[in-house]
């Protein structure tokens, strides 16, 4: 008997059982999308609610910060007026005058209306009688131990003290403030005068403010509550270790830790806790907002559990829609492409916007700071304004120059530049860092590396102030170092080889590989405080890698780094780049005038010098103020204004000549400065100059200057004999058949350093580096003899202009005076002592008078005999 074969469901079954696989692997897929997502959920929400919980604490106790001081510095007020009143100065010297005694006695009692919580007294030392508000007077006895107070504020205190106690039976917390009442000299307390206020209603209606978000405790350094919701913690004095537990020592050792001003906030396990100072009360201030399941009832929640709906929903579908979601996914891919080229480009077009307020507001601050009666309180906030705003500069240059690195917008611009001023620009800006610090500035650059180079002088001048920068920031103490070497690749390129070390915090080994990478700041814990985007390194490295170069680094935790650069750079054959001597005058232009103000003699001598070059006719001013009456009574073609000069400064004295108006509005006027830092062009710009040199003067500078600003009518091309005769001061020889030869600047170049070599053989005067001063000079030996001779003349009466100011205690026209000489000391050569000059200036700005004090004596000694070894040499030369 045949029987058909039995069909097996394999077709049918493997169908089934994939589809079952789908939907189990699907299950345990949205599972554990499930339990990983939920857990991150929970903890990510954790993490924002307690963020935001931080931030609600900082603002509430900002809030009550600021209203608790000024609610106290107001009492304060009322009480140092009362104490400098002088009808009740006399009243309380000689008590037992009746008629004045009962004026004083209104006048007491007016203060007390200011407030209906606060009370007036008041007790002269020569009777010792106490009154209070319309309270029977009574005899205080200093003797007595209880009345500590009374001698702490007649023999300890100077403007004011104050305490705070609470009354039990009457339930109120009370301020006493105390200030002592001196004789018209202040040299003797006469007896004081003060408020006691009650500040129970103050506090109360703080905690009304904030019932139901946070408790909120005040206590002292000692971490006895002052303040609390439960008034039993107060009269019982109990502690904050006590309420809290061991979170009340983590609060009191997070007040402790906390710097005037300061607010910090952490997490407990049960929620967010915030501290802050209170320095009006030297008082402390807590805030708890406990964790609640409250926090997590959020609409984000709700869209929490329906994305896990939908993710299911997909899971089950994906196998219908993989290939759309594929396309899906290509055009999403596209629109990020879009969407990050858009963010930079509107990153960039915003940071480049926000620069020019931002420059406003630091030229702005600068001019503030200037100001000779400004209160020292609104001159710490202008310094504030001017430190924030440099920093949020920084930042946002930094922004600006990634976002142009992120869009491929990045512009290497190669043209003729000197490495060597490029490397004089950075010295100066580092310097003025660390002149005040105790870092030592090395700087060695190798003498074989070519005049002029070809290259982006912008960013290569980014690059080395980045890396300084860096190692300023990360050294303590010790030394920062900027070497530079040459490696010639061949006729027309060479390797310049920049290393940066220094002695400072150092890298860890696992960190050096995070260094390159965008906002990115290693080591938190040891760098906290240190300000910064995290881009600057990788800033540089895209810079260096854009100009075909190289760039390495090497640390040892704790001891130092060291960063090294190696950039090609093609040598420049172009005239318009060569030496300051090549560039030297190619005209003349006997028929201008010009003024040179100058509250240093020398330094008008080697303004004259220069322009004496050009066949230029000068007259000279010692002040703002001589140089307004001069512009007034003769026509100039230039003004040559000093930045910095005691009575009347540039700025001052320019703007007077600007208010003149007519002729004066247009007059150009240059500013001399000593302080050729980033900014400073923008802000002599906003205060009305044309422009500005920094000194040291520089002959192709000052060239360039007077060739835009002289009329054209006045110039008078020079041939080649002049402008040899300018450079070295000597006539130039010509061979026969060579008098209408073009004149080509390395030649003139070369001859200003033969003559600069021959001449500097010849002067030998300890202390000053000749052949340096006569490179500032171009080789002029004549012109140079006579700059030192007027600096010689002039030096005695600049060494009493300090010590007069010093004595004085003026520390702006001592910093007015060392910024002058500075320069001097430059132009002829005593860079160590022009060192020292930049350094006492700057501790000059910052009010350092340890610094001042310290250094200033050797500074004199060192001026002094310098101007004894310029004496002899002039004695035997001249």
């Amino acid at each position: 008997m045949n029987s058909e074969p039995k069909t097996e469901p394999e077709t049918e079954d493997k169908r089934y059982g994939s589809v079952q696989e789908f939907v189990a692997f699907s299950i345990a897929l949205f599972l554990i999308i499930l339990i990983v997502g939920g857990t991150a959920f929970f903890f990510s929400m954790r993490h924002i609610i307690r963020d935001n919980k931080g931030n609600e604490l900082m603002r509430m106790l900002e809030n009550e910060r600021i209203m608790l001081s000024a609610f106290v510095n107001s009492e304060i007020a009322f009480a140092v007026k009362m104490a400098e009143s002088p009808i009740i100065r006399r009243y309380i010297g000689d008590p037992g005058t009746h008629g004045l005694e009962n004026m004083a006695i209104e006048e007491l009692k007016a203060y007390r209306g200011h407030a209906r919580s606060v009370s007036v007294f008041w007790v002269s030392d020569k009777d010792k009688k106490f009154y209070i508000d319309d309270n029977a007077p009574y005899i205080v006895d200093p003797e007595a131990p209880e009345n500590y107070w009374y001698n702490m504020t007649l023999y300890r205190t100077r403007e004011y003290n104050f305490n705070i106690n609470y009354n039990p039976d009457l339930k109120v917390t009370n301020l006493w403030i105390n200030a002592p009442v001196f004789d018209k000299e202040r040299a003797k307390p006469l007896g004081m005068v003060g408020l006691g206020v009650d500040i129970t209603a103050f506090i109360q209606k703080i905690y009304e403010q904030h019932t139901g978000k946070a408790d909120i405790y005040y206590f002292n350094a000692g971490g006895e509550i002052t303040g609390s919701r439960d008034v039993g913690h107060v009269v019982d004095k109990r502690l904050i270790t006590d309420i809290l537990g061991t979170a009340g020592e983590g609060v009191l050792s997070m007040a402790l830790g906390l710097k005037e001003g300061g607010i910090v906030t952490r997490d407990s396990p049960s929620g967010k806790t915030a501290v802050c100072a209170i320095p009006a009360l030297e008082w402390y201030a807590a805030a708890i907002m406990p964790d609640t399941s409250d926090d997590y009832k959020t609409p984000v929640a709700a869209v929490f559990v329906v994305m896990l709906v939908v993710i299911a929903m997909i899971f089950v579908v994906s196998n219908i829609f993989i290939a759309r979601f594929l396309r899906s996914l290509r055009r999403t891919m596209d629109s990020l492409k879009a969407s990050s080229k858009y963010k930079s480009e509107f990153l960039a077009m915003m940071s480049h916007e926000i620069r020019t307020p931002m420059n406003a507001i630091l030229g702005m601050a600068e001019l503030a700071i200037r100001e000779k009666d400004m209160p020292p309180r609104a001159r710490e906030h202008v310094l504030t304004i001017r430190k924030s705003g440099s920093n949020l500069l920084s930042i946002i240059n930094d922004i600006l120059d990634f976002s142009k690195i992120d869009s491929g917008k990045l512009e290497i611009v190669p043209a003729g530049y000197r490495f060597m001023s490029l490397v004089k620009d950075v010295t100066s800006i580092i310097g003025i860092k660390v002149a005040d610090s105790q870092i030592e500035f090395r700087v060695d650059v190798d003498d074989g590396i070519p005049q002029a180079l070809v290259g982006d002088e912008a960013r290569i001048r980014q690059i080395i102030l980045n890396l300084l920068g860096n190692a300023v920031k990360y050294t303590a103490k010790g030394f920062v170092s900027l070497s530079v070497k040459c490696r010639r690749i061949d006729d027309e390129v060479v390797n310049i080889i920049i290393e940066i070390a220094d002695s400072g915090r150092g890298i860890r080994p696992e960190d050096i590989s995070k260094l390159f990478k965008d906002f990115v700041q290693i080591d938190l814990v040891k760098n906290k405080g240190i300000e910064g985007t995290g881009l600057g390194l990788a800033i540089t490295r895209s810079l260096v890698k854009a100009m075909g170069g190289t760039i390495d680094v090497r640390s040892e935790y704790g001891k130092g780094s060291v960063f090294t650069v190696e950039l090609p750079q093609e040598i420049c054959r172009q005239e318009g780049v060569a030496d300051g001597a090549a560039a030297a005058a190619l005209f003349k232009a006997p028929a201008a005038r010009v003024l040179v103000v100058d509250d240093v003699p020398t330094n008008l001598a080697v303004a004259q010098g220069l322009l004496s070059i050009y066949d230029i006719a000068v007259d000279t001013c010692l002040s703002g103020t001589e140089a307004i009456d001069a512009v007034t009574v003769r026509s100039y073609d230039i003004v040559f204004m000093d930045h910095m000069m005691p009575d009347m400064d540039g700025i001052e004295a320019t703007a007077q000549i600007r208010a003149l108006g007519s002729r004066y509005a247009e007059l150009p006027i240059i500013a001399l400065t000593a302080n050729a830092v980033s900014g400073m062009k923008e802000m002599f710009e906003r205060s009305g100059f044309n422009g500005y040199i920094s000194k040291p003067i520089e002959i192709s500078k000052l060239g360039a200057v007077l060739e835009r600003w002289i009329p054209k009518e006045k110039q008078v091309t020079q041939t080649e004999e002049d402008i040899a005769a300018a450079v070295t001061g000597n006539p130039a020889t010509h061979a026969a058949g060579n008098d209408k030869q073009s004149v080509r600047p390395e030649d003139l170049a070369a001859t200003a350093r033969t003559a600069t070599g021959n001449a500097s053989a010849e002067m030998k005067i300890e202390g000053l580096d000749t052949a340096k001063g006569l490179e500032m000079m171009h080789g002029n030996a004549q012109i140079y003899k006579r700059i030192i001779g007027v600096f010689h003349k002039g030096g005695q009466e600049k060494i009493n202009e300090i010590n007069d100011a010093l004595n004085a205690s003026d520390l702006r026209l001592y910093t007015t005076y060392v910024h002058g000489l500075k320069s001097a000391l430059a132009s002829i050569g005593a860079a160590g002592l022009s060192a020292t000059a930049l350094a006492l200036e700057m501790a000059g700005r910052q009010e350092n008078r340890e610094y001042i004090d310290e250094h200033t004596p050797g500074f004199i000694s060192g001026l002094e005999a310098l101007l004894v070894n310029i004496g002899e040499f002039l004695g035997e030369k001249i």
